[in-house]
């Protein structure tokens, strides 16, 4: 939980990549066996952005798209 958020965003010993969320969602989305169920939370807001070098906010629709 509130982990892919900071993903890519040069927190701690994290490299730069504009990519690391999606890459780590894709990476959960693999690792769930098919029928099984993942717990993702990240912050919503009403418009995606990035508050740099924090967290990125995600907008529902975007979520949906990442998880078919």
């Amino acid at each position: 939980m509130h982990v892919v958020e900071h993903a890519g965003l040069e927190r701690d010993v994290d490299i730069f990549d504009p990519q690391g969320d999606l890459k780590a969602m894709a990476e959960l989305a693999r690792a769930v066996k098919p029928g099984g169920h993942l717990y993702f939370i990240v912050p919503l807001g009403g418009k995606a952005r990035i508050q740099y070098n924090a967290h990125r906010i995600y907008d529902f629709k975007h979520i949906l798209k990442c998880f078919p």
